[in-house]
């Protein structure tokens, strides 16, 4: 008995068979059309690359330098800003270590003024006959123990008011000195020159305040100045009495209205 859809479906076997033949032919041509095409665009942008080189080669060079410099800045701004880390964290050290050690400095500052205080009075008090002065020698190597906070010193503050304390210890020495000339001289001493010398030595006293309490890790803030409160302070620790002393307290009475500090140079 014959089947009676078997042409038809020899038919679509053999026609499948070609199609799957021509999808075949068509995809290895399609391949081969990718390829070349590939090929030619390659080509063609070789060839531009190639042109645009060859135009503005220089241009290219300079951009190319300039990467390379840029790359290099950020690898050595980063081995700087490590370093100066580095660095940073040595002074910070270094400066906790001087500043521990300036409490021991400020101490013999402070006995060196309350000394020369008791020989200020002593000669104010008996200024008709001056009686021998007898000076205390500055604390030894204070400049040095001092110059090494500066160095290391992260505050303007801290700096001006150290300076301001090496300056005006050096003025009071040589003047209190000079004092004790004129009395080897046979020269007169007027108490205006003792309440001078009085008033400079209450000012290194107060300026040793503020200092001390940085130097014991009591205030991590330093005064821009000296102002009334600390110098009052001063004149309270150095046991200075308006009823001795009532001309020089009227010359700071006047000063303070007038809102100056005590001119002590």
């Amino acid at each position: 008995m014959r089947i009676r859809w078997f042409p038809i479906a020899s038919a679509f076997f053999i026609n499948f068979e070609l199609f799957v033949n021509v999808c075949y032919e068509a995809k290895f041509v399609l391949n081969e059309v990718i390829e070349v095409s590939a090929w030619i665009t390659l080509d063609c942008i070789l060839g531009s690359f190639s042109s645009f080189l060859e135009k503005w080669q220089t241009l290219a060079a300079a951009m190319i330098a300039l990467c390379a410099a840029y790359k290099a800045n950020k690898l050595i701004a980063a081995q700087m800003a490590q370093t100066k880390g580095l660095e940073d964290k040595k002074i910070e050290g270094q400066h906790t270590a001087y500043r521990a050690s300036l409490v021991l400095t400020l101490t013999k500052i402070v006995r060196y003024c309350q000394v020369n205080s008791i020989t200020l009075k002593t000669v104010h008090q008996n200024i008709s006959y001056a009686p021998d002065i007898n000076i205390p020698i500055l604390p030894e190597a204070f400049e040095v123990a001092i110059e090494k906070v500066i160095s290391t010193s992260p505050s303007k503050n801290l700096t001006e008011l150290l300076i301001s304390l090496i300056r005006n210890l050096q003025i009071f020495d040589s003047r209190i000195h000079s004092l004790k000339n004129h009395k080897s001289n046979g020269e007169i001493i007027t108490q205006r020159n003792i309440e001078t010398l009085i008033r400079q030595c209450v000012h290194i006293h107060s300026i040793c305040g503020p200092l001390m309490e940085y130097a014991r890790f009591r205030d991590e803030n330093v005064p821009d100045h000296i102002d009334w409160s600390a110098y009052e302070n001063s004149i309270s620790n150095l046991d200075y009495h308006r009823d001795e002393f009532e001309d020089l307290f009227s010359e700071m009475d006047r000063l303070k209205s007038q809102g100056k500090m005590p001119d002590i140079y």
